[in-house]
């Protein structure tokens, strides 16, 4: 009996070490997939059949965060309310409701705007009104990055499994040059280590702001020709607004293959004739392995060196072509796993002002702005610190010892109970009456808008920067149409950013609670992507003149056109459906463009002191460090800086650029303003 102890004594220890090196394999394993975001979970409760998808990437900066939902209804018609609910300030609260009959299938995307630090939430759906508590179900969406590198973010669409490590490799190397550089030392590296995830080509989005917060989406030419219409529009007019589209296995060179050209709408586009497929003027970039360090931030663990090409060199491995903001690149072979020098290549060859966020934004949602102060509504200053200071002093006097003494005097104290509710009311209505006068009920705005017309193609990208300042808040708060982007703008310092608010999706993008408040100053950032049926109709030119019939429903203050001879053509005051003749361009004319465009620049404005807590019109915001975030990097300030300095070079072959005279109702949010300072821009393609 005692001979069989040691025995299980023995057996329970080889037990207890298998399950400990089983917990052990287990934990790790965990760790090394903390970085891969969401998840697919299925459930099934009260005939209905959900599919929740929340497998998605980027959104570090910014962008909507798109938890794909899919629903079959195998009872009675009912309604259903989808609500996203975050632990903490920091994310609105977002809904939608459908009504779903009998045996019916739907599915659809609960978009969630990047607004600030929280990345959780909860996601509940009521049936008929009712909680559906078995249904609830924790979200995890992406964590913000505070840190010095943008790490571009990638989904690849595909049923097959994808060999990222080559593409992370050129990543590391990428994040190395710029967090080494030394100019910025208080940053040790990315705080992401990765950023990128596959999904299957079902259950996409069909809107394109649910791509919003991604910088490279890549598919193969089979599954992007078997996608639904909506789903495919939906990435066109992502890369319209600014992404990335990776189009790979194509087969042939992208200009012969008559079926890409096709799912692009490359040949309905008057954008895309402006250019062409083109092979990179680049090398590839030879670059060491580098991994990413705990402690210091990425470790070169081994020198360059030389690897077989995996693309086909002899082929033209890519080509990329612009349509309109972004970029379409076409391999005719798959560019997975490829070396990571391949991969530097690409990316080196798009350019950081493309496959950073905030870089080709100007901004990140999810942090304060250096740059908040710089596009203030004249005429609407900050609080009146030290008014409001003397006035409480004054008041302070008045209703303690003023009050006392003169009462005191004249032997009647016990109106101490009369006189200072009064005083003290007479003070309130006064500071009222005070911003009241100053300010108003009314909303004021200032804004800066890019209207970007392809003619062929129908579509217009606007993007806009708006201030606005609210005497008293809208009662229905903002609203978008549903292919809107929206990105806030916080004043950076640090008890800014979102608080709380809600995003209803039922009908349109209604952004209620939260979003503008009252004498609060607020900005934002919206990008459009529209159909557009206004248009300029250009006739040949003729005897140094050109007719232009203006098709939009708002006049022109000014107007270049290239004409088809390469000549500029210059007109003013060309209202809404009128003819106007417009005579070649003189030196002079291109010069007061350009100078009105350098005079509106955003800029401090002049009365603020940035060395002082207080001056006499604004608070000053503290200083956070983000300077990856500049609006004059962003691909709209971009384009209006080259239209400045160079605007006879700039506007190309069959475009023309103008300033509207009045607001073409570029999206705000909110009718009715009273502009200040704004300026409304167009840029076409014909």
């Amino acid at each position: 009996m005692h001979d069989a102890l040691p025995t299980i004594s023995s057996r329970c220890q080889q037990t207890a070490t298998i399950f400990f090196v089983a917990g052990w394999i287990a934990l790790v394993s965990a760790t090394q997939q903390v970085s891969a975001i969401g998840t697919e979970v299925n459930k099934r409760h009260d005939d209905l059949n959900f599919t929740i998808d929340t497998r998605w990437a980027g959104c570090a900066h910014g962008g909507y965060y798109p938890i794909r939902i899919e629903v079959a209804n195998l009872g009675k018609d009912r309604n259903l309310t989808f609500k996203f609910s975050p632990y903490n300030s920091g994310l609105p609260t977002v809904t939608k409701s459908i009504a779903l009959k009998t045996n019916a299938k739907t599915n659809f995307s609960l978009s969630i705007p990047m607004t600030g630090r929280q990345s959780n939430g909860t996601l509940d759906v009521y049936i008929n009104r009712s909680l559906a508590v078995p249904l609830r179900t924790t979200i995890n969406l992406a964590d913000t990055d505070t840190d010095a590198f943008d790490r571009p973010s990638l989904l690849v669409i595909s049923s097959n499994t994808v060999d990222f490590d080559q593409y992370e490799n050129s990543v590391n190397w990428l994040a190395y040059q710029s967090t080494s550089a030394g100019s910025h030392s208080s940053h040790s590296g990315s705080t992401r280590t990765e950023d990128y995830e596959i999904i299957e080509p079902n259950l996409l989005p069909e809107r394109w702001i649910d791509y919003s917060g991604l910088d490279l989406v890549a598919i193969s030419m089979s599954d992007f020709g078997k996608i639904s219409s909506d789903a495919r529009q939906a990435l066109l007019d992502w890369v319209k607004a600014g992404g990335n589209l990776i189009v790979s296995n194509v087969g042939e060179l992208p200009q012969q293959s008559q079926k890409l050209n096709d799912l692009c709408q490359v040949n309905k586009s008057s954008a895309a004739a402006q250019n062409s497929w083109k092979a990179s003027s680049k090398e590839s970039t030879q670059i060491p392995l580098v991994e990413p360090d705990t402690y210091s931030g990425h470790t070169v663990t081994t020198s360059v060196s030389s690897e077989p090409s995996r693309w086909n060199k002899t082929e033209t491995p890519f080509q990329i072509l612009e349509l309109m903001n972004g970029t379409v690149t076409a391999f005719q072979n798959d560019p997975f796993p490829g070396s990571r020098h391949e991969w530097a290549w690409l990316l080196n060859t798009l350019g950081a002002d493309r496959i950073r966020w905030t870089y080709r934004n100007g901004l990140t949602s999810r942090l304060g702005h250096d740059e908040f102060l710089h596009f203030m509504i004249p005429g609407i200053s900050g609080v009146p610190v030290i008014a409001f200071l003397i006035l409480i002093t004054i008041f302070s006097v008045v209703i303690g010892p003023l009050n006392y003494f003169y009462l005191s005097r004249h032997k009647k104290l016990y109106l101490l109970i009369l006189t200072i509710p009064a005083i003290a009311l007479v003070t309130s209505v006064s500071l009222f009456s005070y911003s009241l006068i100053a300010h108003g009920f009314s909303t004021k705005s200032r804004i800066r808008s890019l209207m970007t017309v392809d003619q062929q193609a129908a579509t217009s990208v606007t993007t806009t920067r708006v201030s606005l300042y609210s005497g008293l808040a809208p009662s229905g708060g903002l609203q978008f149409q549903a292919d809107t982007a929206v990105y806030p703008v916080w004043p950076n310092q640090p008890d800014a950013g979102f608080e709380s608010g809600t995003v209803n999706w039922t009908n349109q993008q209604s952004l209620e609670a939260g979003w503008l408040k009252s004498r609060t100053r607020t900005q934002f950032y919206t990008v459009a992507v529209s159909d557009q049926r206004g248009r300029l109709t250009i006739s040949p030119p003729s005897a140094n003149s050109l007719e232009v019939a203006n098709g939009f429903e708002y006049d022109l203050e000014q107007l270049v056109v290239r004409g088809s001879d390469g000549k500029l053509y210059y007109g003013e005051n060309i209202r809404a459906d009128s003819k106007k003749n417009l005579k070649e361009a003189t030196t002079q004319q291109t010069s007061e463009i350009s100078s009105l465009l350098r005079e509106n620049q955003p800029a401090l404005p002049a009365n603020i002191d940035t060395t002082s807590s207080y001056n006499r019109s604004y608070s000053y915001y503290g200083h956070v460090d983000n300077f990856h975030s500049q609006f004059s990097r962003s691909m709209t300030e971009r384009k209006i800086s080259q239209i400045s300095s160079a605007i006879d070079t700039t506007i190309g072959d069959r475009q023309y650029f103008g300033l509207f005279a009045e607001n073409p109702e570029v999206p705000i949010g909110v009718t009715g303003t009273s502009e200040r300072n704004s300026l409304f821009l167009l840029h076409g393609y014909y």
